[in-house]
């Protein structure tokens, strides 16, 4: 068995003299902080931005910004991963629990969608999409309550 030459000669692992001085890091947690603040309400207005009255032609989407495209992209992966061959529509929700999408193809000849971004267009196979907003309270979720 090794042993450490400070253990044999002091008989401490420990060091001596002065502890080394507490870093002050209340200003990268304040930083932090607001950004964390500021992601949150971007994927809120996002999720709003997302969240449609009804079932709505992806081609019918207005422009999105970086984040709701994000966003988008996220739902649709997680709506087209759920959808299983013969199958005409698919309803999951994200990860997180925060909004609710319906995915159904749409009939007839294969039809192109057109999403447009501030960063570009996204084309894809044509759906209709029902995107809920599950903790906003924006989407249909309240309208289909209402209506039963």
């Amino acid at each position: 068995m090794t042993i450490s030459p400070q253990l044999r000669r002091t008989g401490s692992y420990e060091r001596r003299g002065r502890a080394r001085a507490v870093r002050d890091r209340s200003e990268a947690r304040a930083y932090l902080a607001e950004l964390a603040r500021k992601e949150a309400e971007q994927t809120a207005s996002a999720r709003e931005r997302l969240a449609t009255s009804g079932a709505v032609l992806l081609s019918d989407l207005k422009e999105l910004d970086p984040v709701a495209f994000r966003l988008f992209l996220r739902l649709l992966g997680d709506a087209l991963a759920g959808m299983r061959h013969g199958t005409e529509s698919v309803t999951t929700t994200t990860g997180d629990g925060t909004m609710e999408i319906r995915l159904t193809k749409v009939p007839g000849p294969h039809r192109e969608a057109v999403v447009r971004t501030t960063d570009g267009t996204f084309r894809g196979p044509e759906h209709r999409v029902q995107i809920t907003d599950l903790v906003g309270g924006t989407g249909t979720r309240e309208t289909e309550a209402a209506d039963e």
